[in-house]
């Protein structure tokens, strides 16, 4: 019995120890999680620091809204200044969509502006790389003076300005690189494109025709003289009685009158150019030198001597020969001595007794001593007995006739001396008839692109390189209908 007492008696104290200590673990225990509980948001915001200063700012950031979340408190600053080197970092690594994320909230906080001018300008220099210079022009405009944008601007302008030439939009890459100024070789490229869009041979000359004109106007140039340049050239003409042509492979058909000769062209070959008087026929040679057949009592086909030849042009009686160095020759009657002291002709056209040509400034003169002579900055030219007529750039014809036509768009012009016919530029032809019994009905054809206006009868040479004549076929002057002629230039 004693024994089990003992045994009892250790047992309650063990059990009194075991819950004092348990009840003194728990009150230690308490106290800590009390001092943790009251500690927590003194040591949380040490610990932020502590991750702010080591440049930690994704696990401050973290952090931060833990404490926010526990404390129902806000860390403004704390969290504006992790958001701010978030998007720091972000920007050095050329995220800017991500910058732009942290930095839409910080309106006004530190440098917060220059780093939204950062993302801009990254994303300019994307563009750039990518080729959307519109687009990263439009950025760097209004980034203006921040870093060397105005420079980067430039150079996305002269991208432009080259992407708009390579798409045919001349007038626009034109206007470009004509503000670019002395920007690389803007300058050389804007005189390029003025000659190119004009026409014109004198950089003088295609600055005049440009002066004033608008991007709308400059472009319709530009247009109106690549259907110009399309043309073939000395292809088609037709004398008093006869009418002449330009086979493809450099042979020469007739048709007409041959009193005189003037069709005997059967043995011609390697022509590139032909052109007819009254009664004679001029061929220009691939070699530069001239044969002509037909009446030659004026002295019109002594034309053997000639070399260096590029152009040609026949009068009534007379031949003309436009030269490599940019004079002229002449012979026949009223042979044009006055066009003999001419330099630096680039066109040349004649018709009865006249002649006229165009130099590299864009200046007309005329051989006829009743007609206007005068800078006009035509693009070509042709004449009559009564008139002249010059086809300008901007597809308008100015004539010393009391009434100018109303054409918007013409690229090529025929003078006769019963009518005067354009063919404009979406392939249809008019005609301006002097004598309402010449009339010509030219409304059927979309695809004309050569025309030869005579006295008694005309021709057309259509795309298909068929020939359509018109008028008195008294001699079979007309009898066209079988030719192909050549086409291209």
């Amino acid at each position: 019995m004693i024994m089990e007492k003992q045994i009892k008696d250790k047992q309650n104290k063990f059990v009194r120890r075991t819950l004092i200590i348990s009840a003194v673990l728990f009150a230690a225990l308490v106290a800590l999680t009390v001092f943790a509980v009251n500690t927590w948001p003194q040591r949380t915001l040490g610990r932020i620091d502590r991750l702010i200063e080591n440049e930690k700012y994704e696990a401050a950031e973290s952090l931060i809204e833990k404490y926010e979340a526990a404390e129902k408190a806000e860390l403004g600053d704390e969290k504006q200044l992790c958001s701010y080197y978030i998007a720091a970092k972000a920007l050095e690594e050329g995220d800017t969509e991500a910058a732009r994320y942290r930095l839409k909230d910080l309106d006004g906080f530190m440098e917060t502006d220059e780093l939204l001018l950062e993302c801009d300008y990254i994303d300019a220099g994307v563009l750039m790389d990518e080729g959307s210079y519109d687009e990263a022009y439009a950025i760097y405009a209004m980034l203006s003076d921040y870093k060397d944008s105005d420079l980067v601007m430039q150079e996305a302008r002269y991208r432009i300005a080259g992407d708009s030439y390579d798409a045919g939009e001349k007038a626009a890459a034109l206007e470009v690189y004509i503000s670019l100024g002395k920007y690389e070789d803007s300058k050389e490229k804007a005189d390029e494109i003025a000659l190119e869009v004009t026409g014109a041979k004198n950089i003088d000359e295609a600055y005049k025709i440009l002066e004033g004109m608008n991007l709308k106007e400059m472009q319709k140039i530009s247009e109106l003289t690549v259907a110009r340049n399309a043309l073939p050239e000395g292809v088609l003409a037709v004398g008093a009685k006869h009418t002449v042509g330009l086979a493809e492979d450099g042979t020469v058909l007739a048709a007409g009158l041959n009193d005189e000769g003037q069709c005997d062209i059967s043995g011609w070959s390697g022509i590139t150019a032909v052109d007819a008087g009254a009664y004679h026929t001029v061929g220009l040679k691939e070699d530069g030198t001239v044969v002509a057949s037909g009446r030659n009592e004026e002295g019109q086909c002594d034309v053997e001597s000639w070399k260096n030849v590029v152009k040609i042009a026949a009068g009534a009686y007379n031949t003309y020969g436009l030269l490599k160095n940019g004079t002229v020759v002449s012979t026949g009657f009223a042979d044009g001595d006055s066009l003999a002291t001419l330099k630096n002709i680039r066109y040349i056209g004649a018709g009865a007794y006249a002649a006229v040509c165009i130099n590299d400034e864009g200046i007309l003169f005329a051989t006829h001593p009743s007609m206007l002579v005068s800078e006009l900055g035509a693009a070509a030219a042709d004449v009559n007995t009564a008139y002249i007529a010059a086809l300008m750039p901007n597809g308008k014809v100015i004539t010393t006739l009391e009434n100018n036509p109303d054409w918007e768009d013409a690229i090529a012009i025929s003078a006769g001396s019963n009518m005067l016919i354009a063919l404009l530029s979406d392939g249809s032809a008019e005609a301006v008839v002097f004598d309402k019994r010449d009339e010509i009905d030219l409304s059927g054809y979309d695809n004309v692109i050569a025309a030869a206006a005579g006295g008694a009868h005309s021709a057309i040479l259509l795309s298909d390189g068929s020939v359509v004549s018109f008028g008195s076929n008294e001699y079979g002057e007309c009898d066209t209908e079988d030719w192909q002629l050549k086409i291209k230039r």
